[in-house]
């Protein structure tokens, strides 16, 4: 099921095992469910309203584990999700991981590691039909200027919230991963097919220049399976403005506010929604 992954459960007393977990691991199955979410709604009070419902209805255990990557050098402890779907087929079974949270000095320098000295794919280049591999220098993000919100969730529930995590981090990513998208794009890349828009009333709208946002500004902080980022503007960090970055089709200003298209876009990831519910 985890090729690349190996998962052992732990107990609390596993090195640095998270206060705010030590209820969860002293449950099991929908028991465990409950105390998980009391934890969501406490970090995320007014936040995730439909993932929280999600797995408040279909999540039948909350399981703590370590997993590792069997080939890249990766460890964390995590709050393994199993989400039912129709339950009929074994493979109707979807998880998600939850790694733990990290403390408040800690994140400060962690932000981005991941990305040093690490070869990657230049993603304006896929809508050409090619990928170039470069050597990347990502400057790091300071720390202060993400949204207040959610650092808490980094450090209050999960360093990220994710669906797979052997390489293409699809989901709320970790504190490690993230990084501003200049470190990839430049203003120039939008032209042609490939745009700055949002949607009005008469539907998507190209946006003018001096209406774009400043690339150096919009931190990556999910994936989704499509080849897409979803992107805050870092600019100010209490404004929550939401980008969504489409490596085929360009940059379009999202609607309403950081929380509930995170929320939305992290209930759209299960390939199978359970009975009920539908991608927004």
């Amino acid at each position: 099921m985890f090729p690349h992954l190996h998962i052992e459960p732990v107990g609390s007393d596993a090195p640095g095992f998270p206060q705010a977990w030590r209820g969860i691991a002293s449950l099991s199955g929908r028991e465990a469910v409950r105390e998980a979410l009391v934890l969501w709604r406490e970090v995320v009070p007014d936040g995730f309203l439909r993932l929280i419902g999600l797995l408040d209805a279909h999540c039948a255990d909350v399981v703590v584990v370590r997993v590792s990557g069997k080939e890249a050098e990766f460890s964390s402890l995590a709050l393994m999700y199993a989400i039912a779907g129709s339950g009929h087929p074994e493979s109707d079974w979807q998880f998600r991981f939850g790694l733990a949270p990290v403390d408040d000095s800690a994140a400060r320098g962690r932000v981005g590691v991941n990305w040093a000295r690490q070869v990657v794919f230049i993603p304006a280049l896929e809508r050409f039909g090619a990928w170039q591999a470069v050597n990347v220098v990502v400057r790091p993000v300071i720390w202060e200027r993400i949204p207040r919100g959610l650092r808490r969730i980094y450090t209050d529930l999960h360093n990220g919230f994710l669906e797979t995590l052997h390489g293409d981090d699809r989901g709320l990513v970790a504190i490690e991963s993230l990084c501003t998208i200049d470190n990839f794009y430049k203003h120039d890349d939008f032209a042609g097919d490939f745009w700055v828009s949002a949607m009005g009333a008469d539907g998507q709208l190209i946006l003018p220049r001096d209406q774009w946002p400043d690339l150096v500004d919009l931190l990556r902080i999910a994936t989704v399976q499509w080849r897409g980022w979803l992107c805050v503007d870092i600019g100010d960090a209490d404004s929550g403005r939401v980008w969504e970055l489409w490596h085929r089709d360009g940059l379009e200003r999202g609607s309403g506010d950081l929380f509930t298209r995170l929320d939305d876009l992290l209930v759209g990831s299960f390939h199978a929604l359970p009975g009920g519910w539908e991608r927004m």
